[in-house]
């Protein structure tokens, strides 16, 4: 998932935009106590605090910010992210 966020990131960036990252819940929940910001894109599978549970504390706080949820998980929980293919 740092590839993706990282190249999500790179266009945000490119098209003008501040965008922050972190991999973590923990740290995402510390970074939304502490800055407001216009949109919030969680990973369901963040480790430390899972992406669904930094939007309940968001909104817990009073926090109204339009929030993205993406996930690799199918509809039984389970991860559907496949592993990187190994270069020969």
């Amino acid at each position: 998932m740092r590839r993706c966020a990282a190249a999500s990131k790179t266009v945000l960036e490119r098209a003008g935009y501040r965008a922050f990252t972190t991999d973590d819940g923990i740290d995402a929940d510390q970074m939304l106590k502490q800055d407001a910001y216009d949109l919030v894109v969680l990973d369901l599978g963040l480790p430390g605090m899972d992406g669904l549970a930094v939007l309940r504390r968001m909104r817990e706080r009073g926090q109204a910010t339009p929030a993205l949820i993406l996930s690799a998980r199918d509809q039984n929980g389970r991860s559907r992210a496949r592993p990187r293919s190994r270069r020969r």
